[in-house]
């Protein structure tokens, strides 16, 4: 999947575990409670992705462009990325 341009694309609760996913482009696409747990998604771009539920916690995650992306309290992240830095990246989370 490494430099896969999904954006727009309707992924919810896709299994992407141990995906290489680098460099991939998710923008606007769908991600609500999909499986992203140890997925190589450095320098993915997930602006304005609806990452609700997810699980995020993959490798080099904050590399990633996450401005504009949707979330909440199902989401899973990463511990590096705590609440501030996700701030930060532009989560939106509700």
């Amino acid at each position: 999947m490494s430099g896969t341009k999904l954006d727009g694309s309707d992924m919810k609760g896709a299994d992407l575990r141990k995906a290489n996913a680098a460099n991939a482009s998710f923008v606007g696409t769908s991600l609500r409670g999909a499986y992203l747990t140890d997925a190589d998604v450095v320098d993915a771009d997930f602006r304005g992705a609806d990452l609700r539920g997810t699980d995020m916690r993959a490798v080099n995650l904050d590399r990633g462009v996450l401005t504009g992306a949707h979330a909440d309290a199902n989401t899973i992240w990463p511990p590096e990325l705590d609440a501030a830095r996700r701030h930060e990246l532009g989560v939106v989370e509700t």
